[in-house]
């Protein structure tokens, strides 16, 4: 499915962020699933049914902020 919407979800590996992934994805979003841990964020991508992109940072961290930036 190809998609033109996206949205960006921080703390996307666990809780409420990874249940608003799910939804979003489900209604067709492309999913920026955003968190510290990779094998979390990674996790959550494999429950998506459309394409999603994982970025591990910590939003804390001012350098991790610019490569989303970057990202986004």
């Amino acid at each position: 499915m190809k998609t033109s919407r996206f949205a960006l979800i921080t703390g996307a590996g666990s809780g409420i962020g990874q249940a608003f992934s799910v939804a979003l994805s489900h209604l067709g979003f492309h999913v920026l699933l955003v968190g510290r841990t990779g094998s979390k964020l990674k996790n959550t991508q494999k429950k998506l049914p459309n394409p999603s992109t994982v970025l591990a940072c910590d939003l804390l961290d001012a350098k991790d902020r610019q490569r989303l930036i970057k990202t986004v």
